[in-house]
């Protein structure tokens, strides 16, 4: 497959297109000069070159994921810049995403979501531990590995702590069938926005659908800001209840009675 871009086609072989989105695509590649090297070339489409504020975000998004070194974040490598053309090499995840198991399968085992969900509260630990919130988790942002690593991806509309806001006063990005409630209301986000988030995740694991079903207008997405999420055990009444009482801390409609930071979450699961 040609990507048809000098330097990105002197250093990688393409070995297929990946997924292709509203700002960029991305291909799995083979460095020439690596043997068994498999990467992630992520590309912005060109067209966008000249939108100052989405180059910044598509820059900032390597400078988030090169930041953390971690099993459970995706990590960024090198940038490239050619003429019109903004690409970053990313570590590949080679077993899909956690949407499309979840499409696949519906839901996983108890035993595999406190996988999941110690993997995940770790990988944000980790990315919160050096000023990164990601404000778009969701399934499709969280890849698997054939050896077993739930790993945090997509630091596309990251926001790194000290760093200029690139989002308009209201603005509201990112998956909002994944936003907490104060995101939606007034666009305030921390750390514990990203557990929110997380809980809601974690909910689809377990029953295999979204708790508030698609968000399909402003009426819908108002009213779930201020909804609690449903009890786990009331659409699960087998799911333990270390799982029912972590979705409903996580997802708490008041951010001060959330766990406050992550690394509360992997304590509370140990």
């Amino acid at each position: 497959m040609e990507v048809g871009y000098s330097l990105i086609d002197s250093k990688f072989d393409i070995i297929e297109l990946i997924g292709t989105g509203s700002t960029s695509s991305v291909y799995k590649v083979k460095n020439k000069n690596l043997l068994n090297s498999h990467f992630a070339l992520k590309i912005l489409h060109p067209s966008l070159m000249r939108n100052e504020t989405v180059a910044k975000r598509f820059q900032r998004e390597l400078l988030a994921s090169h930041t953390v070194n971690h099993p459970n974040i995706v990590r960024g490598y090198d940038f490239i810049r050619q003429g019109s053309i903004l690409a970053y090499t990313m570590e590949y995840a080679d077993n899909g995403s956690l949407r499309s198991y979840i499409d696949k399968n519906r839901k996983l085992n108890y035993s595999e979501v406190v996988k999941l969900a110690v993997q995940l509260a770790a990988g944000l630990s980790a990315i919160h531990q050096e000023g990164v919130i990601h404000r778009n988790l969701k399934p499709e942002n969280i890849l698997l590995t054939q050896n077993g690593y739930y790993k945090i991806s997509d630091f596309g509309i990251a926001k790194l702590l000290n760093s200029k806001t690139l989002t308009k006063q209201g603005e509201i990005l990112g998956q909002i069938d994944y936003s907490s409630p104060e995101y939606i209301k007034s666009s305030e986000y921390d750390e514990r926005s990203d557990i929110y988030s997380y809980g809601l995740i974690i909910y689809e694991a377990i029953v295999g659908q979204k708790a508030f079903g698609i968000t399909k207008s402003y009426k819908d997405l108002i009213q779930r800001a201020s909804s609690e999420v449903p009890m786990l055990i009331e659409s699960d009444p087998s799911c333990p209840q270390v799982l029912n009482n972590l979705v409903r801390k996580c997802c708490h409609l008041d951010p001060s009675n959330r766990f406050q930071y992550a690394d509360e979450i992997v304590g509370y699961l140990y």
